[in-house]
């Protein structure tokens, strides 16, 4: 019985011991978080990686040396910094005007950190209060890099409702780019295209920003462009006019089967207005006429502006010279 009573006794001061340990643990979690949640102030390493765009040069660049900068934030953001095996990088857009060379060595620029401070408090969020940056000058490495301008061509599938068409072709702004990449895969290049432009049964003018189709290798100053499509209601018309042979030699007749051909053309519904024969210079060009055959290409010398979609018939006509 003594016994029975001692083991009894040691097994409910066990039980306490494990309550008192976990107790203590618990508070001590508790502690931590606390102590961890809180504020403080610290010193804190960076690297910078600035996209920009200096012409001639490649886009990217990671600043040379790490950036010490000395802020606020919680406990746990501090434990974090601290046993991050390297400086973590905060990517920065900009503008090249912060930019400068530094001389004798071109492809070196740098910024100052009176520059960037806006930026880089924006990057780290609102969890970080930015109060100083310590490095003063940033360094970073933008080596040269091939480029050239290419023009930008539209890609388009559009239909119209019917009495509905467009005036002109797609224009884009900008019409052109700056393209960069190896000389040799920049050779192969003369235009970039835009991704398709798509509209249905369209009843207005068009109007939108388009991105380019991207080519691997190379990158574009500009990734995207507006663009613009005149369209709306029209109506069509006919009227005959008369044809000319011009540059005939002085003393050679000719003769021209059928003398004139029927125009049908298209003008906008807003511009609408009477034309008449006298605004349309149908002709056929002596120099044309060949021996082996009568048969020369109508040419239209002058038509009035805002017509769209013009057509002749016939196209081709006889001559007769004597």
């Amino acid at each position: 019985m003594p016994f029975n009573r001692l083991d009894n006794l040691l097994s409910k001061g066990r039980g306490d011991w494990i309550i008192l340990v976990f107790s203590l643990f618990l508070a001590f979690f508790l502690w931590s978080i606390l102590k961890l949640s809180g504020e403080y102030s610290s010193y804190f390493d960076y690297k910078l990686a600035v996209k920009t765009n200096l012409p001639g040069r490649t886009e990217q660049a990671v600043s040379l040396d790490a950036v010490i900068v000395r802020g606020k934030s919680t406990g746990f953001y501090i434990l974090q910094q601290r046993y991050s095996a390297n400086a973590e990088i905060i990517p920065l857009t900009l503008d090249p005007r912060l930019l400068s060379s530094v001389p004798h060595n071109p492809d070196l620029f740098y910024t100052v950190s009176g520059n960037i401070r806006h930026l880089v408090q924006e990057a780290l969020g609102n969890d970080f209060q930015l109060e100083s940056i310590t490095t003063d000058t940033i360094y970073f490495t933008f080596p040269r890099e091939s480029y050239k301008k290419v023009p930008v061509a539209a890609r388009s599938n559009i239909s119209y409702k019917e009495q509905y068409m467009p005036f002109g072709r797609i224009t884009v702004k900008p019409d052109s780019v700056i393209i960069y990449g190896q000389t040799d895969l920049l050779e192969t290049v003369d235009s970039v295209y835009t991704e398709m432009i798509r509209h249905s049964k369209a009843d207005a003018s068009l109007q939108g920003v388009v991105s380019l189709v991207p080519l691997e290798g190379i990158r574009f100053s500009d990734k995207e462009v507006f663009y613009f499509q005149e369209a709306g209601r029209y109506f069509e018309t006919s009227l005959t006019v008369p044809l000319t042979a011009v540059n005939v030699p002085e003393g050679m007749p000719v003769i021209l089967l059928p003398s004139e051909v029927t125009l049908t053309y298209r003008q906008h519904f807003v511009d609408k207005r009477e034309l008449t024969p006298a605004d349309f210079q149908a002709v056929i060009n002596y120099p044309d006429i060949g021996e082996s055959t009568d048969m020369v290409r109508v040419g239209i010398r002058k038509a009035p502006e805002g017509i769209f979609s013009l057509r002749m018939e016939p196209v081709f006509i006889k001559c007769f010279v004597n």
